[in-house]
């Protein structure tokens, strides 16, 4: 919650600084938002690539199984 009040913040403290900020802040969240969707979209395809569904799905830390099966594939 404090990390979410810090980010607020610095948009902000960053829109009192730009020359348009009703124009250009918002597109600069959606773009923000937009392209962590993408990361978040392809970590899961690459991490679902790797394992079988049920085995990602089924684990409490899923992303530390699949670089666990990606570090045994390059050795």
């Amino acid at each position: 919650m404090t990390e979410l009040k810090r980010s607020f913040n610095t948009v902000k403290v960053l829109s009192e600084e730009i020359k348009n900020p009703e124009k250009t802040m918002p597109r600069a969240i959606m773009l923000a938002f937009g392209v962590s969707t993408l990361l978040y979209i392809g970590v899961s395809a690459v991490e679902v690539g790797l394992l079988n569904w049920k085995i990602v799905g089924a684990s409490s830390a899923p992303l530390e199984i699949s670089m666990r099966a990606l570090c045994l594939l390059f050795i």
